[in-house]
């Protein structure tokens, strides 16, 4: 697990409702970067719908980056469970430091595996069957691309990201403390995700992007029971292809005012 509390920080806020969000009026400041992402209906890819998979595939090549609906009353299943997620979460992240230390990498051997609190164990029937749901959005997803790549059998998409075969594939749980807008310091290092897709879930602000061709930064809003996909290295490392991976960071929002913590 990542983002082990300092002594003395603020304590785990839970995933933030949409009124909350909206109450903090984020939409609202025109002084805002705001990033405009296209919105992929879940359900709508899922029945095959043409328009549905063309903004993917044009999200995909244009933009690095998009917002995943999960809205559908069917896809409404994927948000019940982020919400448990979240609160194992919660629950790892409440314990105190003196507890979290028990479970840090450099004291559990060469190979630096992450220890397993119990709270984690307990919780592992939860995680399962998220792994489980969101591996099948995420071969929804590889699917539509490889179809409007025009990929077909054994060369698609989907061929080469089996989830029956052993890979890095990680659920990865981050909490960034509240802080004083004088001691935000510095912006996460901007970088792009190694992998193939990465499937962000939060409702906390913060995160911004570089799009490609870009030279702007700009603030990705959490948007109601959406996720945000960014395409990884791993998409683009064919040419052929025409995939653009984006650039992301952690950052504080530009007010001068406390840093809101951020759960994802």
């Amino acid at each position: 697990m990542e983002g082990l509390l300092r002594p003395g920080a603020a304590p785990f806020s839970s995933f933030p409702t949409r009124s909350s969000i909206s109450q903090a009026n984020y939409e609202n400041d025109e002084s805002l970067p705001i990033a405009q992402l296209l919105t992929i209906d879940v359900c709508r890819l899922e029945r095959g719908e043409e328009e549905e998979a063309a903004k993917l595939f044009k999200a995909s090549k244009e933009d690095g980056a998009l917002y995943l609906d999960f809205s559908d009353q069917r896809s409404m299943k994927m948000m019940e469970m982020v919400g448990q997620i979240f609160a194992v979460s919660k629950d790892i992240f409440d314990m105190s430091l003196e507890e979290k230390m028990k479970y840090d990498v450099d004291l559990r051997g060469a190979l630096k595996l992450n220890g397993e609190p119990p709270v984690l164990t307990q919780a592992f029937p939860h995680v399962s069957s998220f792994s489980a749901e969101i591996n099948m959005v995420l071969s929804l997803l590889l699917s539509s691309l490889s179809t409007s790549l025009n990929l077909r059998d054994g060369h698609s998409l989907a061929a080469l990201h089996r989830p029956d075969v052993t890979s890095s594939d990680i659920i990865r749980l981050l909490h960034y403390v509240s802080q004083p807008g004088t001691e935000t310091g510095s912006p996460q290092t901007p970088h792009t995700d190694l992998g193939s897709l990465t499937i962000l879930f939060t409702g906390s602000p913060g995160l911004q992007v570089l799009k490609p061709q870009s030279e702007d930064w700009a603030f990705v809003l959490p948007k109601p029971n959406c996720a945000v996909v960014n395409i990884g290295d791993g998409m683009c490392t064919s040419a052929q292809l025409g995939l653009a991976s984006v650039k992301g960071c952690v950052s504080s929002l530009p007010w001068g005012t406390s840093r809101i913590g951020k759960a994802s």
